[in-house]
Protein backbone atom coordinates (compact mmCIF):
# COMPACT_ATOMS: atom_id res chain seq x y z
CA UNK A 1 0.00 0.00 0.00
CA UNK A 2 2.74 2.48 0.98
CA UNK A 3 4.84 1.51 -2.02
CA UNK A 4 1.86 2.15 -4.34
CA UNK A 5 1.53 5.67 -2.91
CA UNK A 6 5.26 6.31 -3.33
CA UNK A 7 5.20 5.06 -6.93
CA UNK A 8 2.15 7.23 -7.70
CA UNK A 9 3.80 10.35 -6.24
CA UNK A 10 7.04 9.62 -8.12
CA UNK A 11 5.13 9.25 -11.40
CA UNK A 12 3.26 12.53 -10.80
CA UNK A 13 6.55 14.37 -10.15
CA UNK A 14 8.11 12.84 -13.26
CA UNK A 15 5.14 13.84 -15.42
CA UNK A 16 5.17 17.42 -14.05
CA UNK A 17 8.91 17.66 -14.74
CA UNK A 18 8.54 16.41 -18.31
CA UNK A 19 5.70 18.84 -19.06
CA UNK A 20 7.73 21.69 -17.52
CA UNK A 21 10.73 20.92 -19.72
CA UNK A 22 8.56 20.64 -22.83
CA UNK A 23 6.83 23.95 -22.04
CA UNK A 24 10.13 25.75 -21.49
CA UNK A 25 11.59 24.37 -24.74
CA UNK A 26 8.57 25.66 -26.70
CA UNK A 27 8.45 29.02 -24.96
CA UNK A 28 9.25 32.03 -27.16
CA UNK A 29 7.99 35.05 -25.21
CA UNK A 30 10.33 36.46 -22.57
CA UNK A 31 10.98 39.57 -20.56
CA UNK A 32 14.62 40.53 -21.03
CA UNK A 33 17.29 42.79 -19.58
CA UNK A 34 19.85 44.42 -21.89
CA UNK A 35 23.38 45.26 -20.80
CA UNK A 36 25.43 47.60 -22.98
CA UNK A 37 28.88 46.40 -23.97
CA UNK A 38 31.86 48.22 -25.45
CA UNK A 39 31.65 48.72 -29.21
CA UNK A 40 34.91 46.85 -29.89
CA UNK A 41 33.89 43.74 -27.95
CA UNK A 42 32.88 40.71 -29.94
CA UNK A 43 31.75 37.28 -28.78
CA UNK A 44 28.89 34.90 -29.34
CA UNK A 45 27.04 36.70 -26.52
CA UNK A 46 27.17 40.16 -28.16
CA UNK A 47 24.22 41.43 -30.21
CA UNK A 48 24.41 44.62 -32.28
CA UNK A 49 21.55 47.07 -32.69
CA UNK A 50 20.08 47.66 -36.16
CA UNK A 51 22.38 50.63 -36.84
CA UNK A 52 25.47 48.79 -35.61
CA UNK A 53 26.13 51.62 -33.16
CA UNK A 54 25.58 49.76 -29.88
CA UNK A 55 26.48 46.31 -28.59
CA UNK A 56 24.34 44.48 -26.06
CA UNK A 57 24.23 41.28 -24.10
CA UNK A 58 20.65 40.03 -23.83
CA UNK A 59 19.50 38.23 -20.70
CA UNK A 60 16.05 36.59 -20.67
CA UNK A 61 14.36 36.44 -17.27
CA UNK A 62 13.82 32.77 -16.50
CA UNK A 63 12.44 33.30 -12.97
CA UNK A 64 11.41 36.21 -10.78
CA UNK A 65 10.18 36.75 -7.27
CA UNK A 66 9.25 39.92 -5.37
CA UNK A 67 12.83 41.15 -4.99
CA UNK A 68 14.98 39.71 -7.77
CA UNK A 69 15.29 38.21 -11.24
CA UNK A 70 17.19 35.12 -12.31
CA UNK A 71 18.64 35.62 -15.78
CA UNK A 72 20.06 33.26 -18.39
CA UNK A 73 21.81 34.69 -21.44
CA UNK A 74 21.40 34.55 -25.18
CA UNK A 75 24.12 33.55 -27.60
CA UNK A 76 24.49 33.02 -31.32
CA UNK A 77 25.63 29.64 -32.61
CA UNK A 78 25.58 28.62 -36.27
CA UNK A 79 23.44 31.66 -37.08
CA UNK A 80 20.75 30.70 -34.57
CA UNK A 81 19.86 32.31 -31.25
CA UNK A 82 20.04 29.99 -28.24
CA UNK A 83 19.55 30.39 -24.47
CA UNK A 84 22.44 29.45 -22.19
CA UNK A 85 20.57 27.95 -19.21
CA UNK A 86 23.83 26.87 -17.56
CA UNK A 87 24.66 30.55 -17.02
CA UNK A 88 22.51 32.05 -14.28
CA UNK A 89 22.77 35.54 -12.87
CA UNK A 90 20.68 36.94 -10.01
CA UNK A 91 19.97 40.67 -9.98
CA UNK A 92 17.82 42.86 -7.77
CA UNK A 93 14.66 44.38 -9.27
CA UNK A 94 15.65 47.92 -8.36
CA UNK A 95 16.47 50.30 -11.24
CA UNK A 96 16.31 47.63 -13.94
CA UNK A 97 14.73 48.36 -17.31
CA UNK A 98 12.77 45.38 -18.66
CA UNK A 99 11.81 44.79 -22.30
CA UNK A 100 9.21 42.32 -23.60
CA UNK A 101 9.95 40.14 -26.62
CA UNK A 102 7.15 38.14 -28.23
CA UNK A 103 9.63 35.84 -29.96
CA UNK A 104 13.12 35.94 -28.56
CA UNK A 105 14.40 33.70 -31.34
CA UNK A 106 13.46 36.20 -34.05
CA UNK A 107 15.75 38.97 -32.76
CA UNK A 108 17.67 40.65 -35.58
CA UNK A 109 21.22 39.39 -35.06
CA UNK A 110 22.66 42.56 -36.63
CA UNK A 111 25.81 41.15 -38.19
Amino acid sequence: MVSAVIITVDLEILIMYIFGVLYENDRRSYKVVLFEKEKGEDSKYIFKDQNGQMNYEIYPIIFEDNDSYILARLYIEDGKIEIDYKYQRVIEKTDVEIFNFDNIYSINIGK
